[in-house]
């Protein structure tokens, strides 16, 4: 078995070395969610499993709401509020409950989902037209123009 640390140093073959120990890394760690008071559509949604937490508090859903409606237990929603992904026909009565359509709609923030209605059933040219209209309303601020 071997270790590697983080000065690019090894021990194996069973050898007891003197060493600092091996740099951990936590994948599971996430990014703070953005909630809606300080929503910039100029910034990059944030990478997550799923919105249900923003979801939930943008319907003004509460967990005992969601463990009544849903029958499970409130450890089980706080453990959807900590990350874990529901499956299946859970998820799809979640997005029900919540309000999301389509059901895929939890994988987006809240405050997201409006322009995604918006340009659903859009053609190309149309979505292009609204791009350019959109722009020259609102054309990007420079250092000097605000």
């Amino acid at each position: 078995m071997f270790a590697f640390y983080a000065d690019d140093t090894f021990c194996g073959f069973g050898k007891i070395c003197d060493m600092p120990k091996p740099v951990r890394i936590n994948f599971k760690e996430r990014i703070k969610p953005r909630g809606e008071g300080d929503f910039d559509p100029s910034k990059p949604p944030e990478v997550k499993a799923h919105y249900i937490g923003e979801w939930m508090e943008h319907r003004g859903v509460k967990v005992p709401d969601m463990v009544e409606a849903l029958d499970t237990s409130p450890s089980q929603v706080y453990r959807w509020l900590k990350g874990q992904k529901p499956h299946g026909e859970t998820f799809l009565q979640i997005a029900a409950l919540l309000e999301a359509d389509p059901p895929e709609a939890l994988l987006r923030h809240p405050l997201d989902d409006w322009m995604t209605k918006f340009f659903r059933d859009r053609t190309i040219e149309e979505a292009k037209a609204i791009k350019e209209l959109v722009e020259r309303a609102f054309p990007p601020k420079t250092g000097t123009s605000g």
